[in-house]
């Protein structure tokens, strides 16, 4: 989720001190005593309205996920941590890339892709227990992890979950519907190419360029020449 969508989501909203509406404030600690990276996705993961951060560590540190309500449904200042769950094996250290998956309807969802030596395990949930399903997004002998993103590729009001793999699996990307349904796929690199250079920028989705293979979207991928435009649907490169 962009900055700017994070900051809107706030906007007219009593926030505590640990967010300064710029950033963390100094000295807050999702996970006291770790110091490496932390992954976090942004949505209303209760349903309520309000406005709720999950984080999870980065390489290195557990799959211990946990929630922390910035404000309420009523606009009031949230709850603090409200979530504290394992997303994967307690003793997995390869890190979990983290998503949002939004809905029109309910709460947003959580979607988790498992890091290096966790294989190509997404898992998707929801805070309060009604969605808890997880899927192979490439061959479960592979074991070098994999990137996550949720967009509406499609445009047809429904999210879908986008993958690429780490070192090892090749510009391999996948969509799948929430509840793992594979919808399609195709390649877009060389497939010789297993450096894991291709994987979802934190953009997402982009307006392609008028007429581009007769699409609307266009993902923007972080390749190994830089940044580049794919259409969604079709996977050519069209920038």
């Amino acid at each position: 989720m962009t900055t700017t969508m994070r900051f809107e989501r706030l906007e007219g909203r009593d926030v505590p001190a640990a967010f300064t509406g710029a950033g963390w404030a100094e000295g807050f600690q999702p996970f006291p005593g770790w110091s490496g990276p932390v992954e976090e996705a942004w949505g209303d993961f209760l349903g309520t309205g309000g406005t709720q951060v999950a984080f999870i560590p980065g390489a290195g540190g557990g799959p211990v996920l946990r929630v922390y309500e910035l404000t309420a449904g009523d606009g009031s200042a949230g709850a603090g941590w409200v979530a504290n769950r394992m997303l994967f094996e307690p003793e997995f250290r390869g890190g979990v890339n983290l998503t949002t998956a939004p809905q029109t309807r309910g709460a947003d969802l959580i979607v988790a892709g498992a890091g290096n030596g966790g294989g190509p395990v997404v898992r998707v949930v929801a805070l309060d227990g009604s969605v808890d399903r997880a899927f192979f997004a490439y061959d479960s002998s592979y074991r070098g992890g994999v990137y996550v993103g949720v967009s509406d590729t499609d445009g047809d009001g429904a999210q879908e979950i986008t993958t690429t793999p780490f070192a090892g699996g090749g510009p391999h990307l996948k969509q799948f519907a929430l509840d793992g349904t594979l919808e399609r796929q195709f390649f877009i690199g060389p497939s010789s190419d297993q450096t894991g250079a291709y994987h979802i920028a934190p953009a997402g989705l982009a307006e392609a360029a008028p007429g581009a293979a007769g699409r609307r979207f266009a993902y923007t991928v972080d390749g190994p020449d830089g940044t580049s435009l794919y259409d969604a649907l079709t996977g050519v490169r069209v920038d």
